[in-house]
């Protein structure tokens, strides 16, 4: 009792804890009817379209199903968007523990806290680096392979 199922049509319990272990709390869950269909989001931080924003945000993907999800970071305050990164609840609905080991280096909220965090973070992710909201509507905000290195 207790564990998301896949079937069910909420796993925000689930995705807290995601969200949680890699350092963000209070995720929040958003809706926007549009037409046939129902686009569900989740969000954790500072998200307002300004300036000093920071946040996780976590998708569904595709959009309707409950198991498969896409994850970034916008820490658009230091200029920095993470890129959209795969994630997945296990078959049983429950938070992968493995995505999120995979995902610590990329989305975890301690290295958008120190100025050597994100002196690290751009060190290792130089491609990260650069955004701000025109350059966002501009250009698409990658997808990052699992398997990507940065060079």
């Amino acid at each position: 009792m207790g564990r998301q199922s896949p079937n069910t049509r909420d796993p925000l319990g689930e995705l807290k804890r995601f969200a949680r272990n890699l350092g963000w709390q209070r995720l929040r869950q958003w809706r926007h009817e549009g037409g046939s269909r129902t686009v569900v989001w989740y969000e954790a931080g500072k998200a307002a379209g300004q300036r000093d924003d920071l946040f996780l945000q976590i998708n569904e993907f595709s959009i309707g199903q409950a198991i498969a999800y896409e994850a970034a970071v916008y820490a658009i305050r230091y200029a920095i968007v993470s890129g959209w990164h795969s994630m997945k609840l296990m078959p049983d609905g429950r938070c992968d523990d493995a995505d999120v080991k995979r995902l610590d280096g990329w989305l975890h909220r301690r290295w958008f806290d120190t100025p050597a965090n994100r002196r690290k973070y751009r060190s290792l992710h130089p491609e990260c680096t650069g955004w701000s909201w025109g350059r966002i509507r501009r250009e698409a905000v990658p997808d990052m392979p699992a398997d990507w290195t940065p060079r």
